[in-house]
């Protein structure tokens, strides 16, 4: 992968998260625009287990953003260690359920480091001690360091069916969360609102913009601190830019309702009290007699088999067996017969 010609704000704006694996030598230009980028809210996800490249991200890297450096370097393929979840209730990680957690701490890794306590927020630590994945603040930006190396030459972590959850549940929350200039995540009914750009103004055409090009007017709120630009809530899930002047300078996320999505079997009885509302479409079978709750039961679960189905299934398991039986003496009859 080539590292690209400019690595600047103007470029970094749009992009919801930057991931970097063992950065070594960006370049002061490289490391000056992804620094504004972090100022302005925008977000990082860094992996470094890579010995070769502690002298640039302890000496460099690290230090233009206030941080700490990597801490001591773990290199043996005999002494491995192991993940373990500190923060079970940090939005990147609380839906991990104990099962997923117990199945990502079975990996196991080499070429680490042990990250300081004070290393931002810890999310996960080492078996053994230390902090193996913290979050740290930038400017109005976020880094989520990795103090290990993702490659299947540095433990069988790539290999556990937690790996892929694990980093995307961790680039989700920094793409979605949002901080400064740059989206966040809502839900459908939620009013939109991001922060504005710098170089707008009054007389700025404002827009929201959907995926399918579909365009809404946007308004400017300068009387927020910073200025804002808001949109009245949407009705649809998706991803959507904001323009100024036909420019985008921000994407969010619109979800559905977590609530909305839970999973739950009702009760025949719970049915009845959600579709016995006055406004709901299925109230008509209520108004007729029916049981409304057995219904979309029964929907649900299948039709029971009418007794009259049970008595000709049986009869017809005793013909079977009948003709099976003359069938079978006619056969030994004819081969005594051969004989």
């Amino acid at each position: 992968m080539e590292m690209a010609a400019r690595f600047d704000l103007a470029i970094l704006a749009s992009t919801p998260v930057v991931m970097m694996v063992n950065p070594n030598e960006l370049g002061a230009a490289r490391r000056a625009g992804l620094t504004d980028y972090l100022e302005e809210g925008g977000t990082l996800l860094l992996f470094v287990g890579d010995p070769r490249v502690q002298r640039y991200v302890d000496g460099s890297l690290l230090p233009a953003w206030d941080l700490p450096g990597l801490g001591s370097f773990r290199e043996n393929a005999q002494t491995r260690d192991r993940l373990e979840i500190l923060a079970p209730q940090h939005p990147a990680l609380k839906d991990f359920e104990a099962e997923a957690r117990a199945t990502l701490g079975e990996a196991s890794l080499y070429n680490f480091y042990r990250l300081d306590d004070e290393f931002g927020t810890p999310l996960m630590a080492w078996a053994d001690g230390g902090v193996a994945v913290t979050e740290a603040q930038v400017g109005e930006g976020r880094v989520i360091l990795c103090a290990f190396d993702p490659a299947a030459t540095s433990g069988d972590l790539v290999y556990s069916p937690m790996f892929l959850p694990l980093v995307q549940r961790l680039t989700g929350y920094l793409a979605t969360a949002g901080w400064g200039r740059f989206g966040r995540e809502f839900s459908v009914g939620e009013r939109l609102s991001v922060e504005a750009p710098d170089d707008v103004s009054s007389e700025s055409a404002f827009a929201l913009v959907a995926g399918d090009g579909r365009r809404w007017p946007a308004t400017l709120d300068a009387s927020a601190q910073p200025a804002r630009v808001r949109v009245e809530a949407v009705a649809r899930a998706g991803l959507y830019d904001f323009e100024a002047d036909g420019r985008r300078f921000a994407t969010i996320a619109v979800n559905v309702d977590r609530a909305e999505s839970r999973r739950e079997w009702f009760t025949p009885e719970r049915f009845g009290e959600v579709y016995a509302d006055e406004d709901s479409p299925l109230r008509f079978l209520g108004l007729q007699g029916e049981n409304v709750g057995e219904a979309l039961r029964t929907a649900r679960e299948g039709r029971p088999l009418h007794p009259l189905l049970l008595w000709m299934a049986g009869i017809l398991m005793v013909i079977e067996s009948f003709i099976a039986r003359r069938v079978g003496s006619s056969g030994d009859g004819a081969r005594e017969a051969v004989s």
